[in-house]
């Protein structure tokens, strides 16, 4: 445990293992920002690195690290039940449906962050579980008590290590300095390349219209913003843009979409950039089906191959695609669905952690690392044009501080956004609390200043059409109740003072990155 190397400022690592060639951190291939992380605070760990244990245990590399009696940590990417993850079992795999508090969730990063000051992050493409103080070693004898007559009893006793269960093949393992808690965040995102800067349309106001809404249908809606003087800046188009989905073609149906260069150059010219959702598995209807069929996994997702997309051959194929189909015809960007996977009882849905695929990976790393290589292929294709992009992905992992993506997902409990709002920030994460129906208008006031205070304040309306001055209680459109004005009100100010514009300029580089 003594070959630590310091990788940046403030940052140093340890390859336990054969150093893996498919991580996170050298998928996205993003240069640290060092000149930045020089200009931090210098930071120090309130440990020895050497303190740091490892042992094999039960076909894995058990890696223990020191923890303070009353420390507390946080992070693990995207949680969405609580803030301080101490005396917590994380198992932090990609899932669509985190109802249960298991670590489990649409992002989930294997970094955490302490209030002494430091950060501990593996990267790896693999499941990782963290024991959070949650496992008792023999040394941590403590205080026993007697659960029958004493009410201070508690299922979890305070530990002195916390537990990271690596993969068998090793990993490599990131220390982090502060000093404070948001200097280990900082240092992070810009060892990871810096913050994304959308394009200042990405910071207006979304609508999303109904799956099957056809160009005439869309127009409309759109333009219903602009009489009632609601401020909107994209719009985006659910499945039924598609010819064919779940699985899908990435191809324009042309009985809803009869002419799509055109409905897009209308919708710009009236203030509205387009934003087209899709999911990764490809219909054997699509033209692109056969090309991308030797490079697809050996298990279909609703019939739709699942292409091998670490491989740059299919990378090309899936950018030169879009870029003829969808990019030069002016879409802004993409809501990439659907990358996560469920194992929910009336719905589990992905390719199986045996699956395997043309690069040697299996479905456990694939289903961990696709949200991220979604992000960069339409990131890199819109950087390639010199263009900004800004868009909605649903799943994610360590690294992805670079992309120009924001979390969202299909659950809907408000307390839970609000903590996810929170929990993202650790990770080097966006996350919006996206607006659907809402059960009063109290409900929905709330629910609409919680987005508008989010990374992406977007209105939801694919599955019941509505609009901001609806009350959320499905087609019917009924008018908010007057309290319903101070969140009208809200978004109106959040969106007049952050104007989309066809070449707005913000300070940054041509890339997107951040460089203040």
């Amino acid at each position: 445990m003594n070959n630590w190397t310091e990788a940046a400022p403030g940052v140093w690592r340890l390859t336990i293992g054969e150093r893996q060639e498919v991580t996170p951190l050298r998928i996205l291939a993003v240069p640290p920002r060092i000149e930045a992380m020089e200009r931090l605070p210098q930071g120090s760990l309130p440990f020895e690195r050497e303190a740091l244990q490892l042992e094999e245990g039960a076909g894995s590399l058990i890696l223990s690290i020191p923890l303070d009696a009353t420390e507390k940590l946080y992070g693990f990417g995207l949680q969405f039940m609580r803030l301080n993850q101490r005396g917590r079992t994380r198992y932090l795999r990609v899932n669509s449906d985190p109802k249960q508090d298991t670590g489990e969730t649409h992002a989930p990063v294997p970094m955490y962050v302490s209030d002494r000051g430091y950060g501990v992050w593996v990267d790896t493409s693999r499941i990782v579980t963290v024991y959070c103080g949650s496992t008792l070693r023999l040394e941590d004898t403590g205080e026993v008590r007697d659960r029958n007559v004493d009410p201070a009893w508690k299922a979890t006793m305070t530990a002195s290590r916390v537990e990271i269960r690596l993969p068998a093949e090793g990993a490599d393992v990131y220390l982090i300095a502060g000093p404070a808690i948001s200097d280990v965040v900082r240092r992070y995102n810009l060892f990871c390349g810096g913050g994304a800067l959308p394009p200042k349309w990405g910071l207006g106001f979304w609508h999303r219209v109904p799956k099957l809404y056809s160009a005439d249908d869309t127009l409309r809606e759109a333009m219903e913003f602009r009489q009632r003087n609601f401020p909107c800046d994209v719009i985006g188009l659910e499945p039924g843009w598609h010819s064919r989905s779940y699985p899908v073609t990435y191809e324009w149906d042309r009985g809803r979409f009869p002419d799509p260069g055109t409905f897009v150059r209308i919708m710009e010219d009236h203030g509205f950039r387009v934003n087209l959702w899709e999911h990764p598995y490809v219909s054997p209807d699509a033209k692109l089906y056969p090309k991308l069929q030797p490079f697809a996994g050996s298990h279909t997702v609703w019939g739709g191959i699942a292409p091998d997309y670490t491989m740059p051959d299919a990378q090309e194929l899936y950018k030169k695609q879009h870029e003829k189909e969808h990019v030069e015809l002016g879409v802004a960007g993409y809501k990439l669905d659907e990358c996560d996977g469920s194992e929910l009882t009336n719905h589990s849905w992905m390719f199986p952690a045996h699956a395997k695929f043309p690069s040697g990976l299996d479905g456990e790393q694939m289903r961990q690392l696709y949200g991220l290589l979604f992000q960069k292929m339409t990131s890199d294709l819109y950087r390639s044009r010199n263009r900004r992009t800004y868009g909605l992905v649903r799943a994610s992992n360590a690294a992805a501080s670079s992309m120009p993506y924001v979390l969202y997902s299909d659950l809907y409990d408000h307390r839970q956004f609000i903590r996810a709002l929170c929990n993202s920030s650790f990770s080097g994460l966006l996350w919006t609390p996206e607006v659907r129906k809402a059960q009063s208008a109290e409900d929905w006031v709330r629910r609409m200043q919680t987005v508008c205070l989010s990374p992406l304040a977007m209105l939801n309306a694919w599955g019941d059409g509505t609009k901001p001055w609806s009350s959320g209680g499905g087609n019917d459109h009924t008018p908010l109740h007057p309290a319903s004005n101070a969140a009208a009100s809200l978004f109106v100010h959040r969106l007049r003072a952050v104007p989309g514009g066809r070449d707005a300029a913000v300070s940054g580089d041509a890339a997107g990155h951040d460089v203040r």
